[in-house]
């Protein structure tokens, strides 16, 4: 089944610039900042859905922004191997 923010018609409705502001990348943020939590002492790996290494440095930016706005504690983005992990002493 193909995603509906890359089915071609939803592309030409929404316009060129149709790849942008649709939510896409925060609502994975937040899937991977959940994902650390349910999984405590995991790394989870910070991959963007674009594929590039620039999307996935932009996507680490977002989440510590999020887990700055909501005060969320114990999580800790290791910025050498792109990861997330939730616990004790990861703060």
């Amino acid at each position: 089944m193909t995603h509906p923010l890359h089915d071609e018609e939803f592309i030409a409705m929404m316009g060129k610039d149709s790849d942008r502001r649709t939510g896409r990348s925060t609502a994975y943020a937040f899937r991977l900042i959940s994902d650390a939590i349910l999984h405590p002492g995991k790394p989870i790996r910070l991959v963007d859905h674009h594929g590039t290494h620039e999307a996935n440095k932009m996507l680490a930016q977002m989440i510590l922004q999020i887990i700055k706005q909501t005060d969320l504690q114990y999580l800790k983005i290791n910025q050498a191997n792109c990861t997330l992990t939730f616990g004790r002493g990861q703060a």
